[in-house]
């Protein structure tokens, strides 16, 4: 069974959703209460995942079939914390969107970004993608003007999808 598979009656019938939380309406297995939060954090993912017929199923995707009754390709969290999983923190987006609000990733030496140090330059490089192309691309002296002129790019060509961090 695969989440596509799943109907909004089905997970209607199994879960009761408070607050971005799905607690069992039956009791799924002998170790599991009726009433019981369903889901655990599945490591390294960080996403909350729950079995449903011996299927593993994100939380996030199985919410969002209960509000709306379809499931889309990608649902972004739009906060960015991926264990917020409260129905107004999730949209449908295209793969791009869901890049566009993704953070500054961990191995970022800037600590911005968009935002590298060019060597062949000596300088800072700024750039941002739309759609897999570069949109915006410039150097700078000072690091204070590349995050400036990144933030500024990320909402002109982003927009609701900006992710500044």
């Amino acid at each position: 069974m695969t989440p596509k598979e799943l109907t909004q009656e089905e997970v209607k019938g199994l879960f009761e959703y408070k607050d971005g939380i799905l607690y069992w309406k039956t009791r799924p297995s002998n170790s599991t209460k009726a009433g019981s939060i369903a889901g655990y954090i599945n490591n390294p993912s960080g996403y909350i995942k729950t079995t449903i017929k011996g299927r593993l199923l994100l939380n996030h995707r199985i919410i969002f079939l209960y509000h709306n009754g379809y499931l889309p390709n990608r649902i972004d969290h739009i906060d960015g914390n991926i264990t917020n999983n409260k129905i107004e923190n999730l949209r449908e987006v295209t793969h791009s969107q869901n890049l566009q609000n993704t953070k500054t990733p961990s191995n970022n030496k800037s600590g911005i970004k968009g935002v590298s140090w060019s060597k062949h330059a000596s300088k800072w490089y700024a750039q941002i993608r739309l759609k897999g192309r570069v949109v915006f691309s410039k150097y700078f002296t000072e690091l204070s003007d590349a995050a400036e002129a990144v933030k500024q790019a990320r909402i002109k060509y982003h927009g609701e999808f900006a992710n500044h961090g």
